[in-house]
């Protein structure tokens, strides 16, 4: 009996930011946009091509609302719950929160990067609107 091997499948290309798909995150209006059109991103017509390219930008935009929480002008601090040296996750709390007398806590979607509300909301509605930046 004769077994064909299959194809061994070829490894995705992952870029590690907006900028190498050609997209970023607008200034002015949060929008995800294309670099080279300004336009925004859009699901369009060709389905398939839609879903490759929200897989391909979802992880890279969420990271960019990372580093605006901890590394722009939020300079939000990671807080190990229940604490660092068990198992845990971690929150995202702006500098002095569990000093203060009233602390707010907002959730996130399940399945998201910290600070996103969805990744489908982050994409097609922008940071203001898919993320907590503006909370």
């Amino acid at each position: 009996m004769f077994i064909r091997p299959k194809k061994p499948a070829p490894e995705p290309y992952v870029r590690s930011t907006l900028a190498d798909l050609g997209y970023r995150i607008d200034p002015e209006d949060g929008k995800v946009r294309s670099i080279a059109t300004g336009d925004m991103y859009d699901s369009g017509a060709d389905k398939r091509r839609a879903a490759e390219l929200y897989q391909s930008l979802a992880h890279p935009a969420s990271r960019e609302v990372y580093q605006i929480m901890v590394e722009g002008d939020l300079r939000m601090e990671p807080v190990a719950v229940p604490s660092s040296d068990q198992p845990h996750t971690s929150i995202y709390a702006t500098p002095g929160a569990l000093a203060k007398d009233k602390l707010v806590v907002i959730v996130v979607g399940h399945g998201t990067c910290g600070g996103v509300w969805a990744s489908n909301v982050l994409l097609k509605s922008g940071i203001r609107e898919g993320s907590v930046i503006d909370y």
